[in-house]
């Protein structure tokens, strides 16, 4: 059964549960519902209570028999040339991130959903208001496309249909992620379930003698999945789920079992690179358990250790090789960012935030919670997360191109060279300003030009990423800066 709830029985029991305030004079009978006759005379009244129900949407209030739908797509209104544009943009920002995108290009057979949904995310990186309206329509009409064919059941026909799904699902995660829009961000966990179902579909209908090509993408697509997971735990702030579960309960060949584990165990495919980013990734599971949550500051001691998964992190970062290159980019900002997770609350420090921009109240209970923050960042645990949310800091500086030291700005540094956005780097920018903020408070105090000098700096680093999502944090991180 795919899907885990009886929804027809939760239906019945709403509609059920709202017959006590809707009476009629002719109101039918339910015991005598036996014969058609019976039947017959009761479907006016039906009808008429879910019109009653749905009146307040219904454009047409006496429209009873009339359904309203959303337009399907209208594939024809895009240009191609425009669509190859934004998937070459999508392609070079997704690439260094997501190998499973690095090389796609679109055929005569290439399904339109994934085509759409990666045209979405590139339009993301337009940096005009034009390319948000774009990316929301491209956006809508791929969704609709991957849902109607998802309840066809037409995923379980091949390994390549269920493949394409997975793809596209895991670019719609991104572009809810990187959108800033409201709606497509609680879409990501909405339609998680079914991604996990298109994974399940592909370690399926793994060809039993797959080609290295095969291997390569079971391979891509399960790093993606593990960056898909990362995503949840340190972007969403969510618990991770056990993808590998439904995967390693199918009965594969040992060679496809081995592409199907987890990015971080011991296999490797044939003429295939591990990934640089799947290492820690996966590990982003471990941070959930390990780091504080609710509304804890720190986290207490348990059975998930955080220094068991600091050691991992750490052998993790002794496998790389030195000096660094731009490739290397994307994971030590995870590697950073989970840090942060790890030693901190990034949840609940944003929501203490506009509390924390001025002296507290004389209420007792505001004056105590401020203690207990205040406390905790001087103390040894928010010491180490400064150190990273600065670390990070420092090399989204040097890879955007903007001195630390705007008086040694010149025309070289301030011109925009091309570089590539991992879909995560406004969420680090922004996580680490905030702790940096937090941390010049024990420095300085509440208002100080220590702090605003702080604050403005990560509003700069922002303004210079075309991502969506980055305008999003730019508005938040002004409203912590005090009124001029």
């Amino acid at each position: 059964m795919d899907f885990p709830y009886a929804f027809w029985e939760q239906g019945a029991d709403s509609w059920l549960h709202e017959l006590d305030f809707f009476t009629t004079e002719a109101e039918p009978q339910l015991q005598s519902l036996a014969d058609d006759s019976a039947i017959e005379r009761a479907k006016p009244w039906i009808l008429d209570h879910f019109r009653r129900r749905s009146r307040p949407s219904n454009p047409i209030p006496r429209g009873v028999d009339i359904s309203w739908y959303s337009s399907p797509p209208k594939l024809q209104m895009y240009d191609k040339v425009v669509l190859n544009v934004l998937l070459n943009v999508a392609r070079r920002h997704l690439g260094t991130t997501f190998e499973l995108y690095a090389n796609y290009e679109a055929q005569g057979d290439s399904e339109p959903e994934l085509c759409l949904a990666m045209a979405a995310v590139g339009a993301l990186y337009l940096g005009a208001e034009c390319g948000a309206t774009l990316s929301k329509a491209l956006y809508n009409d791929a969704r609709r496309l991957q849902f109607q064919k998802f309840h066809s059941r037409s995923l379980k026909t091949s390994f390549w249909v269920a493949s394409a799904a997975l793809k596209t699902f895991i670019l719609l995660s991104i572009y809810g992620i990187c959108s800033g829009d409201k709606r497509s961000y609680e879409f990501v966990e909405a339609f998680h379930l079914s991604m996990l179902q298109a994974l399940r579909y592909c370690g399926q209908l793994i060809p039993s003698d797959p080609d290295a090509a095969t291997l390569r993408d079971v391979r891509s697509m399960s790093e993606a999945m593990e960056l898909i997971e990362c995503y949840h735990v340190l972007l969403l702030q969510r618990p991770p789920c056990a993808i590998p579960a439904p995967l390693r309960s199918t009965s594969l060949p040992g060679q496809n079992q081995a592409a199907l584990d987890r990015p971080g165990t011991p296999h490797d495919l044939p003429g295939h690179a591990r990934s640089a980013h799947g290492g820690i990734a996966n590990l982003s599971a471990f941070a959930w358990a390990a780091g504080p949550q609710g509304e804890e500051l720190s986290c207490r001691r348990q059975l998930w250790r955080s220094e068991f998964v600091e050691l991992a992190m750490e052998r993790w970062m002794r496998g790389k090789i030195f000096p660094l290159s731009e490739s290397d980019f994307p994971s030590m900002l995870i590697y950073h960012l989970m840090h942060l997770r790890l030693k901190v609350n990034l949840d609940f420090l944003q929501k203490s935030a506009r509390q924390f921009t001025n002296p507290p109240s004389h209420t007792a209970n505001e004056s105590s919670g401020h203690e207990i923050l205040k406390n905790y960042i001087r103390g040894r645990l928010f010491a180490v997360a400064m150190w990273h949310a600065q670390a990070m800091l420092s090399m989204v500086q040097e890879n955007v191109g903007m001195p630390e030291d705007l008086s040694k700005r010149t025309a070289t540094s301030t011109s925009s060279r091309p570089m590539s956005e991992p879909p995560h780097l406004p969420y680090c920018v922004y996580f680490s300003t905030l702790i940096a903020w937090y941390g010049e408070f024990a420095n300085s105090g509440y208002r100080s030009l220590a702090r605003d000098a702080c604050m403005k700096q990560g509003i700069r680093l922002l303004s210079r990423l075309k991502i969506r999502v980055a305008r999003v944090f730019i508005l938040a991180l002004r409203e912590l800066l005090p009124d001029e």
